[in-house]
């Protein structure tokens, strides 16, 4: 290097500035005389050789570049200089000390040195990174308004440097999240919880950012759900659909979380607004700026940049330019008269409030000053702010969201037009719907205005009016549909009026059929005679066409099942001017809600598989004025057969009952069983009291009213024809219904029991036809008003008939069902309600039904034990049938025992049952809910009940629980939970006395039983109800409750009959148990011995040779017969062996002799206990007087126990 590194830096620089000023020059040479090196030069940077030496930004980045250059290589040189040794000592000449060695001919200064790669070496990375972090604080220039490097990095200067910090492998990953974490820490200061900062903050306009909530909503998203639906899904009072008014207590913030925006965002649009009093507060929340510099946002750069819009979204959201608002020339009454149309009108009505002036952009002609707004008010700039957000939230353009937000607006203020455009809660339930619809049908955000409000009649830049797009999008060869407000008949009249209804048809894509229907609920609605031209009126067609379509039913179905689920007011809500009743009003149906109704009532039959066509004609009555040829026919078929199964009086002879005296008849008598027409009469069987039981009841009454006495031979003869006539007239009308309606014959007479008939009544209904041997087309002509009750059961029959059919009901089902099911579980007052309420519990029992891997027997059991259980429960008692009851039905579904229990508890809070059917829905539904989302019941319902406005704490506490069901942790099967069920009680059964034998028919006789209830861990149960039952004898009480100590005392009486039993007892919802045996028997400490009959058979005098038999009863003093004793019988004075007798079951026994001379037999029978009965004396005689052989061979008389005298 020739040339010192001062003089090349002069060189560089007189090359760089070519002709460089001489204070520039000066003040250069001035520097390297005060001391300055290159490389103090190079530090200056860029803008310090702008500062310190006038030049422009190109010269001093071109004399920058050669300073680097020349700096590095100084360095370099100064480095090298380093590595050389400075103080080597000097070593005597001499001898072979001063040969030449490393060290004499290098000098190294190994103190001065390191090991190779070592950290603290001047040329490693550390001393690198060193240097360049000393470069970046004072070499580079500063930008202004930039932040520093130290603010940006202030763990920099922290960071330790150490071989691991060096040769370390890391993940990017964690660097930048300790990166992250340091930064986040040190700019905190104050704030205790970012996250909840976050949800607080809304400058940029990303914020607020509400982390609980995104954390819900993903999860359920991710699954197809919302947070809206599983509030839903967890109110008892769910499906709306199914009540008068269609909604409850949830159902409005079950619609809200729907439009899935954070509890944050829906403070943040619907808080009252911000000017004039909160003007400070809000510039600097909502732009970042203070006060002072509100004003500023009427610049229109720094508008865009602080709202984050670019020039497009800017027109776009004030309806400018490109995006102008444009009036359909079809619809000339709908604009300002001689004002133009703009964005107050169309695509910009919430900022605008609808109201004049419009916002526009002014545009300086020269460059001295910038693009402003012109009549952007703070009022305005307060809905933008909320516009622009919520555009981003729901992914919509500007002018959707001001469709579909100010058409929410409208609706809740029909007439007159709100004078103030504000978003309310109502505003959020429109936006909820609209979400639902959205995800669930790909519903656009102008269809969703229409339904809740009217149809656009205004174009937008190159797009053209939505009403044109509909109803002019395809009519080139004839003239527009003008909405010029004229009267238009229903049915047309005029070929104009005829083109104006194909022009409607052709639209909306229906045909004249759905036309006429859909005309007269529009006119009715609006309160026409005559259908009107006008955009009401359009928007009523457009909307009961259209939303059906969306829902994939037709309008006539839909206008049906709005009409079965509301009823007419729910068919106006839609047919006419559309209304949010936010007061919740009965006569005012909310539009939101019965649109919801609708959806849901779709996607049920949807769910359970049935088509809407179907529900509506099951869930509704259709009886005919007048029979039809299959009912002719079924009426004919039934006259024919009926005669030949009445019974009548000449079945009764012909079945060998005798003729009554007196020309009586036995019909007569028997008129409690039989009718006049020989038709049996209905009789409701019981588990108490069977048919055959009662007519042979009722007959025993008719024979001892007739004949004076009880013959039980003809008893069981007319009961015999009873049945036999009964079975027969079941069966005619059995096959008849079944070949009539498709049911299984075994099913037929549930379901006309179900329908509120019996065989009788039908019968009786079709005997009572006039009959015209000539004409059988008239029963034909009966005499009844057009609501024939004969038809109508029919029509309800049938109606039960498919229901069956569709939903495969089991006989056993419909067995439990028509007795008490319909009461106590399905809520209706009688047998016989059939509406849609009934038809969508029946699909919940199949829905039960189907997640279960259990006999239908188990769900029919559970249904019946659990309304029949005690009405006072408590304590143990009452835990004990809530952990019995979450077993049987977690056994039911495949559940948890402890989830049944959380949604047992949701819905019955008082008891902790599930006792009908509308619990049992919610079960289902959180059940399967949990199942989809992998959530657990606890955390859904505790999701579901969190009220929509809560704190951020309970929001973040159920956010945490949803997290931690995402993570793999394997729960135990719900087998576990029922096995701890099981094993949780021990029941001990103890008696006085032991073992139990106890006398029959002996007054006050009777045995004490101690139950004992403890649970595994010995602890006494208290209140814990014990049932007890016996085959014999009868237990008093037979339900006894466990007291304090966890016993319970309950007696046993024996009745009068005798043998072993095994009483049985069971806890409540539990299965019987054994108890111990009881012995039920005679007193053998009173056995007595007694003739059955004093006299012998034969009796008095008998010829020598006769078998003469004694008979004697053993018995007790509580005439209890004793089988098994042994008796001795005596005949005196014959001489013959004692004889020995053992008694039968019912405690009889006989002896026959015979005496070969004449003789006077004394007969005695002598048991253990010496206890003896005497007969009377049987004289044998070789030859009886004559008188007695005539007798004896004229007359023979036989006694009723067949045994001759």
């Amino acid at each position: 290097m020739t040339q010192t590194p001062v003089q090349i830096a002069q060189k560089m620089f007189a090359e760089t500035v070519r002709k460089p000023k001489r204070s520039s020059s000066t003040a250069l040479a001035r520097f390297f005389e005060a001391g300055g090196s290159v490389a103090v030069l190079a530090h200056k940077g860029i803008d310090g050789l702008i500062r310190d030496y006038a030049l422009n930004r190109q010269e001093a980045s071109e004399f920058q570049q050669r300073l680097n250059v020349l700096s590095t290589v100084v360095l370099r040189h100064f480095i090298e200089h380093q590595l050389t040794g400075k103080d080597a000592r000097d070593v005597a000449r001499g001898g072979l000390d001063n040969g030449p060695t490393y060290s004499l001919l290098f000098k190294p200064n190994f103190e001065t040195l390191c090991v190779p790669g070592a950290i603290e070496a001047i040329h490693s990375p550390g001393a690198y990174l060193t240097a360049l972090f000393h470069w970046a604080l004072h070499r580079l220039g500063v930008t202004n308004g930039g932040f520093p490097l130290s603010d940006r990095r202030t763990d920099l200067e922290r960071l330790k440097i150490d071989v691991n910090a060096v040769h370390g492998v890391v993940s990017s990953v964690e660097v930048i999240s300790n990166i992250m974490e340091n930064f986040i820490t040190d700019t905190l200061g104050t704030i205790q919880d970012l996250d909840k900062a976050l949800s607080e903050q809304a400058f940029p306009r990303a914020l607020p950012f509400h982390w609980p909530w995104v954390t819900l909503d993903q999860v359920m998203n991710g699954h197809g759900e919302s947070v809206g639906n599983v509030v839903r899904l967890c109110d008892l009072q769910y499906p709306y659909f199914l009540r008068s008014a269609p909604w409850s207590a949830k159902s409005d913030a079950a619609l809200i979380q729907a439009s899935r925006l954070s509890p944050s965002q829906r403070i943040l649009v619907t808080e009252s607004a911000c000017f004039p009093d909160g003007a400070a507060e809000f510039y600097q929340k909502y732009f970042g700026l203070q006060l002072e510099h509100g004003g500023d946002l009427a610049n229109v750069s720094l508008f865009n940049e602080r709202a984050k819009l670019d020039t497009a979204s800017l027109e776009a959201l004030l309806s400018l330019e490109g995006f102008s608002t444009s009036l359909s020339a079809n619809a000339p009454g709908y604009g300002n008269g001689d004002t133009l149309v703009n964005g107050k009108d169309f695509g910009s009505v919430f900022i605008h409030e609808a109201t004049d002036p419009p916002i526009t952009i002014r545009n300086p002609d020269t460059g001295d000053f910038l693009n402003c707004f012109v009549d952007m008010t703070d009022d305005r700039i307060d809905r933008i702010n909320r516009i622009v957000r919520l555009n981003d939230w729901l992914g919509l353009e500007h002018h959707e969201t001001d469709q579909l937000i100010v058409a929410a607006m409208l609706a809740e203020h029909p007439s007159p037009a709100p004078t103030r455009y504000w978003i309310t809660p109502d505003t959020l339930r429109a936006l909820g719907l609209f979400q639902q619809l959205r995800e669930g049908y790909g519903c656009t955000a102008e269809e969703c205005a229409v339904f809740i409000a009217q149809i656009s009649v205004f174009g937008r830049g190159t797009e053209r009016s939505q009403y044109d797009r509909i109803f002019n999008g395809t009519s080139f060869n004839t003239r527009p549909l003008v909405l010029d407000d004229r009267a238009v008949p229903i049915i047309p009249v005029t070929a104009e009026d005829l083109l104006t209804v194909n022009q409607l048809c052709a639209g909306l894509g229906i045909d004249l059929q759905a036309y006429f229907y859909i005309a007269n609920l529009v006119a009715a609605a609006h309160c026409l005679t005559h259908l009107k031209l006008s955009l009401p009126i359009v928007s009523s067609f457009y909307r009961l066409v259209r939303l059906p379509r969306l829902l994939g039913i037709t309008s006539i179905e839909a206008i049906l099942l709005l009409n079965l689920m509301g009823g007419q007011a729910w068919v106006d809500a839609l047919a006419g001017v559309p209304q949010i009743n936010s007061q919740q009003l009965v006569d005012t149906p909310d539009v939101l809600s019965v649109i919801h109704a609708l959806m849901d009532c779709v996607q049920w039959a949807y769910t359970a598989q049935l088509s809407v066509d179907w529900v509506v004609q099951q869930a509704t009555a259709w009886p005919p004025a007048q029979p039809d040829a299959r009912q002719l026919t079924l009426f004919d078929q039934w006259r024919r057969q009926a005669p030949a199964v009445l019974m009548t009086e000449d079945t009764l002879k012909l079945a060998g009952a005798p003729p009554l005296s007196n020309n009586r008849q036995w019909l007569r008598a028997l008129v409690a069983l039989v009718d006049e027409y020989g038709l049996i009469r209905d009789f409701v069987e019981s588990a108490d009291k069977n048919y055959e039981a009662h007519a042979r009841e009722m007959t025993g009454r008719a024979v001892v009213q007739e004949t004076g006495s009880l013959d039980i031979a003809l008893v069981e003869l007319i009961v015999a024809e009873l049945l036999r006539c009964r079975a027969g007239q079941n069966i005619v009308v059995q096959e008849k219904l079944a070949a009539y309606s498709g049911l299984k014959p075994d099913l037929v007479l549930q379901v006309l029991g179900w329908a509120g008939a019996n065989v009788h009544y039908v019968l009786a209904q079709v005997l009572a036809m006039p009959q015209d041997a000539n004409d059988s087309s008239i029963v034909r002509r009966r005499e009844e008003p057009p609501s024939d009750p004969f038809l109508q059961m029919l029509a309800e029959f049938s109606r039960r008939s498919a229901a069956v059919a569709m939903l495969e009901l089991s006989g056993e089902f419909l067995t439990y069902f028509i007795t008490t099911g319909y009461s106590q579980w399905f809520g209706e007052r009688q047998v016989a309600a059939f509406d849609l309420s009934s038809l969508y519990y029946l699909t919940i029992y199949k829905r039960a039904l189907a997640m279960s891997s259990q006999p239908e027997a188990r769900l029919i059991d559970y249904l019946r034990r659990i309304n029949a259980l005690p009405a006072q429960l408590g304590n143990h008692g009452l835990e004990l049938v809530q952990a019995r009851a979450a077993k049987w039905l977690a056994e039911l579904v495949n559940w948890s025992v402890s989830e049944v229990q959380a949604c047992a508890t949701h819905v019955n809070p008082s008891k902790g049952l599930i006792v009908n059917m509308p619990q049992l829905d919610v079960l289902t539904r959180v059940c399967l809910l949990a199942k989809k989302t992998g959530q657990n019941a606890k955390t859904l319902l505790e999701l579901g009940t969190l009220p929509a406005d809560s704190e951020y704490a309970l929001y973040a506490q159920v956010a945490d629980r949803v997290r931690s069901s995402l993570t793999n942790v394997v729960e135990p099967p719900y087998e576990a939970g029922i096995r701890s069920v099981d094993v949780d009680v021990v029941v001990g059964w103890t008696t006085v006395p032991d073992p139990v034998k106890l006398i029959a028919n002996k007054p006050d006789e009777s045995a004490e039983f101690t139950v004992t209830v403890n649970n595994r861990l010995g602890v006494p149960r208290v209140n814990v109800n014990v049932h007890c039952a016996s085959a014999l004898g009868r237990f008093e009480p037979s339900m006894v409750t466990t007291d304090s100590t966890g016993t319970a005392k309950v007696k046993f009486f024996p009745d009068g009959r005798m043998g072993t039993v095994t009483p049985t007892y069971r806890l409540d919802l539990d299965d019987e148990v054994a108890a111990p045996n009881i012995e039920i028997g005679p007193d053998l400490g009173t056995l007595q011995v007694k003739p059955e009959n004093s006299l012998p058979s034969p009796a008095g005098t008998v010829l020598v040779g006769t078998a003469v038999t004694c008979r004697a009863v053993v018995r007790d003093n509580y005439d209890n017969p004793i089988s098994g004793a042994s008796l001795i019988w005596t005949f005196e004075p014959l001489i013959m062996l004692e004889t020995k007798t053992i008694s039968d079951s019912r405690g009889y026994t006989e002896v026959t002799f015979t005496s070969t001379e004449a003789a006077k037999v004394k007969v005695k029978a002598t048991a253990g206990n010496l206890s003896a009965a005497t007969f009377r004396d049987v004289t044998f005689v070789e030859t009886l007087p004559s008188r007695r052989r005539v007798s004896d061979t004229q007359t023979t008389t036989v006694t009723g126990d067949g045994y001759a005298q």
